[in-house]
């Protein structure tokens, strides 16, 4: 499909749906964070991308930032609920005290 041809349908497809518009290369763009945030491996994106993992890396940084961010996040949760567990199952409250920044770093 060419280029014109692909552009010209998405924009009928993005006037029957009403969504706001996006051009193909910003469609890319997303094509590409939702592969990678949803766990795809780099190097398969960067393929289908036509990149390098290094260019892609460096191109959707913002994308891996958010995603570390999530982790850390996530990571925090674990360990509290983590902590409570052991507390409530095994009374062991004394031995886990710790600083919350022992905890989450």
């Amino acid at each position: 499909m060419s280029r014109t041809r692909l552009a010209r349908k998405l924009e009928m497809y993005i006037n029957i749906s009403g969504v706001k518009r996006i051009t193909p290369h910003g469609f890319r763009h997303s094509h590409a964070s939702f592969l990678i945030m949803n766990g795809i491996d780099d190097s398969l994106i960067a393929e289908r991308l036509g990149h390098t993992v290094a260019e892609l890396r460096k191109t959707y940084a913002h994308v891996y930032k958010s995603m570390r961010q999530n982790m850390k996040s996530i990571h925090s949760m674990y360990v509290v609920v983590h902590v409570a567990t052991l507390e409530t199952t095994f009374g062991i409250k004394a031995a886990l005290r710790r600083s919350k920044k022992d905890l989450f770093t």
